[in-house]
């Protein structure tokens, strides 16, 4: 049976926090480590919090920039005058939400003005990624291995068994989770790392990879550049009213004496793996 290597089969266990590649683990943090990392990351929650709405008004906020925009494009299809002779009640009504879209956008930009960052902060959690990277490596020289390193999004998803067949289930409104990695090739292993595990795959486990026509959903954008930056248009990424991201993907195999399984890499990192790895599509050039 095939799998995601970064799936949780949740057939028994809905919570299930161990990936299906576990056995590819080559390291975690010490518990001292671990600590520290959380910690730093419960900073960044609690800063993240003061300048975000609350999640109700974030969803009326959403759906109120929809609402408008959904009863302009009906406006603009009919005709301003048709449209107030025949629904003038919705043109209210979309007017209503413009201003309710406006106000707590207004309201957001004032929150992110008004939270001031904690000096030395970012300093702060780079010191701490740098040794937490350190230990998780195991290497005194991180700075040289960093320089032949490679971050790019890999495709979680939760699963169940069904006739010895992995079935995907979705994600919440989503398909996927896309986890940003940081990854280095070193002796024959492709290393894959993120901030509490390393897990190490032999190239020579690397089967194929293929570019797979479908669109698919993940809720998070990791990248320094918007989604929709001149370097990410080639990949035609788009959104949704609920700020999810779709994209095509890359489908890689791994057939290994640990099993079979495979890696989902969005087409805009594609590239990126395949010149970390040398593996290409079997009808490339």
């Amino acid at each position: 049976m095939q799998v995601n290597f970064f799936g949780f089969d949740v057939t028994r266990d809905a919570k299930a926090d161990e990936i299906a590649g576990s056995a590819f683990q080559v390291r975690t943090l010490s518990e001292g480590m671990e600590a520290e990392v959380n910690a730093a990351r419960e900073k960044l929650d609690q800063l993240e919090e003061q300048i975000s709405l609350p999640p109700l008004l974030g969803i009326v906020k959403t759906f109120s920039g929809l609402a408008f925009f959904l009863i302009l494009c009906s406006t603009l299809n009919a005709g301003i005058v048709t449209a107030l002779q025949n629904a003038w009640w919705l043109e209210l009504i979309g007017l209503a939400c413009l201003m309710i879209w406006i106000v707590l956008t207004v309201k957001t930009w004032k929150l992110q003005k008004n939270v001031k960052m904690p000096e030395h902060f970012q300093e702060q959690m780079e010191d701490t990624l740098w040794r937490a990277r350190q230990e998780l490596w195991a290497t005194e020289n991180i700075d040289a291995l960093l320089e032949n390193a490679e971050n790019f999004d890999i495709l979680a998803e939760t699963y169940v068994v069904k006739n010895d067949k992995p079935v995907r289930k979705d994600m919440g409104l989503t398909m996927y989770a896309n986890l940003e990695t940081c990854a280095y090739v070193e002796g024959g292993t492709l290393y894959l790392s993120d901030v509490e595990t390393l897990w190490g795959i032999p190239t020579a486990s690397l089967r194929s990879i293929t570019l797979v026509k479908k669109r698919v959903s993940f809720p998070e954008w990791n990248k320094t550049e918007p989604y929709n930056a001149k370097c990410y248009k080639p990949f035609k990424i788009t959104t949704n009213q609920f700020g999810h991201y779709f994209s095509y993907y890359y489908k890689v195999e791994i057939s290994d004496a640990k099993g079979e399984f495979y890696l989902l890499i969005p087409e805009y990192d594609g590239e990126i793996f395949m010149q970390l790895t040398k593996l290409r599509p079997m009808d490339s050039d």
